[in-house]
């Protein structure tokens, strides 16, 4: 399996803080890896390296080396990295316009497209991201009216739209309900069909439903690589502390929920 991104010695810093430390990791094609770890482990800030968002923050320092496909990604044109390796963000951030001007914004952006070739680009990424169904009756509604769900697929859409072959996904679902988190993981795993996605998420749990590999990124260092199911107890104790303070937090929470009546199934089993 070809790996399309590779990380080697990376570091980040700014005058007051190391954020990441020596990380190394390598990322196949067509694979969902995830990097989990606390807040404040450095998860954002290393998938942000990918695709030179750190370039915007000044006062942080990268050294080390970030390849994708073999080649430095310093040696790339930024807009086209950018375009190359995608990125969702935490909160759904559609812009205040309808849903077709949403998703065809960076086509013709880019592209110049127009006519028809941009209706079949907007249409089909729309399917990618599974709210074309949904929405084709009404696609100059006002993309603020959609729901929360509706909004970070329509962002997905958006992200599709410019062709990426990465495309990265930082906590997608911590702002969504239940039902809304396991429509966006059933998503992630039939977008890796076409595209390599890499996570970020503290909820171990999906990690374990969606992935492919799991980094555990821990005060800015890699301290486990494992293949799911990461609750396997960790060989690192402060992962292995992690992993606990975790599996006790999921605990209260599906007891929470039963105690709600609800039931929400989901790919790999289900929380109840």
């Amino acid at each position: 399996m070809t790996d399309i991104i590779e990380v080697k010695n990376l570091g980040v810093a700014t005058d007051k803080q190391q954020i990441l430390s020596n990380v190394s990791l390598s990322i196949p094609e067509n694979t969902i890896t995830t990097i989990v770890g606390p807040s404040g482990s450095g998860k954002s800030t290393l998938i942000r390296t990918f695709n030179r968002l750190t370039d915007l923050y000044p006062r942080l320092r990268v050294n080390g080396e970030v390849l994708f496909h073999g080649r430095s990604v310093r040696e790339y044109k930024v807009m086209l990295l950018r375009r190359r390796i995608g990125l969702v963000f935490q909160k759904p951030n559609p812009f205040p316009m309808s849903v077709f001007d949403n998703v065809a914004f960076g086509p013709k952006l880019h592209a110049s497209l127009t006519g028809s070739q941009l209706d079949t680009i907007v249409e089909e990424s729309l399917k990618h991201a599974g709210l074309y169904g949904e929405v084709k009756d009404n696609m100059e509604k006002n993309a603020m009216d959609l729901s929360g769900g509706q909004q970070q697929r329509l962002c997905i859409a958006r992200a599709l739209a410019v062709q990426p072959e990465v495309l990265m996904m930082d906590e997608p679902t911590s702002s969504l309900d239940p039902i809304a988190k396991s429509r966006i993981e059933e998503l992630m795993l039939r977008l890796k069909e076409d595209y390599t996605v890499v996570l970020v998420t503290h909820d171990i749990d999906q990690a374990n439903r969606v992935s492919d590999s799991i980094e555990l990124l821990y005060n800015g260092k890699i301290v486990e690589y494992e293949k799911p199911d990461v609750l396997q107890m960790p060989e690192y104790e402060h992962a292995r502390q992690f992993v606990m303070k975790l599996s006790r937090q999921v605990g209260r929470q599906s007891r929470s929920t039963s105690e709600n009546g609800c039931f929400v199934k989901l790919m790999r089993g289900s929380l109840v």
